[in-house]
């Protein structure tokens, strides 16, 4: 099933999209706004602004890492930190400006979020390898 390139696309995008929709969740929910469709989608639509780089610099990043040529694990390691450490800055703002909170309470609330959206990344995934009998 992920061996079609077509495929694995729509996987990661999936994937990807956790961390959008967690953000914009969070965001209405510390707002006191009604959750549905209506009021999640605005957003949800910018998050996926911001998720995009990251989620391109997190790919190419861990996949330059996987060469397995020794500078490469740097360079690829490297990208992939300081993508992610982008993306937190980028959401630390949006979170004071949106949610008119100190930085603290904005690094709280996008380290939570973004640690909760690696675990049910990692769920997902897991989830997906055991339906299709890959082994580690």
């Amino acid at each position: 099933m992920l061996r079609n390139d077509t495929n694995l696309l729509i996987f990661r995008a999936f994937l990807f999209s956790i961390f959008p929709l967690l953000m914009a969740v969070r965001l209405l929910g510390r707002t006191g706004a009604a959750l549905d469709r209506e009021t999640l989608k605005p957003p949800f639509y910018s998050q996926c602004y911001v998720a995009a780089p990251f989620a391109f610099g997190l790919s190419a990043g861990m996949n330059i890492a996987r060469t397995g040529h020794q500078e490469m694990v740097a360079v690829g390691t490297a990208i992939s930190l300081l993508s992610l450490l982008w993306y937190i800055i980028v959401e630390v703002r949006w979170f004071e400006h949106d949610l008119h909170v100190g930085r603290l309470a904005a690094v709280w609330l996008v380290l939570r979020t973004v640690a909760e959206a690696t675990v049910l990344l990692l769920a997902a995934t897991m989830i997906v390898a055991h339906a299709l009998g890959v082994r580690g």
